[in-house]
């Protein structure tokens, strides 16, 4: 008699399956209810990029700073959970936006 569309969401994707079920009913009669059930192609993937502030890339004296900014992103389908990133040697005044261990980290 139609038909319908359901737009997926992240939540979907983060999850095992999305379950969709109709039903019909008339006057007369009720049908059995009408599952579909479908499954997401997740990929979970992390990047992570260094870059310093030199320019060219090069130190040229005792006490010099040079600052690195370390970005990680999540280049996947799915929701990442508890990403920490870390550096080494261990950097001086090492800060991270927002606060590591992140929580939930979503595509993009």
């Amino acid at each position: 008699m139609g038909s319908l569309a359901d737009t997926i969401t992240q939540a979907d994707l983060d999850a095992v399956s999305y379950v969709d079920t109709a039903s019909a009913t008339s006057t007369e009669a009720s049908a059995p209810n009408a599952t579909d059930t479908i499954y997401p192609t997740v990929t979970k993937t992390l990047a992570l990029t260094k870059a310093d502030d030199l320019n060219p890339a090069h130190y040229d004296h005792v006490g010099q700073v040079v600052t690195y900014t370390l970005t990680a992103t999540n280049t996947g389908t799915a929701t990442l959970h508890n990403v920490t990133v870390t550096d080494s040697p261990s950097l001086d005044s090492y800060s991270c936006t927002p606060t590591a261990p992140v929580a939930s980290l979503a595509p993009g």
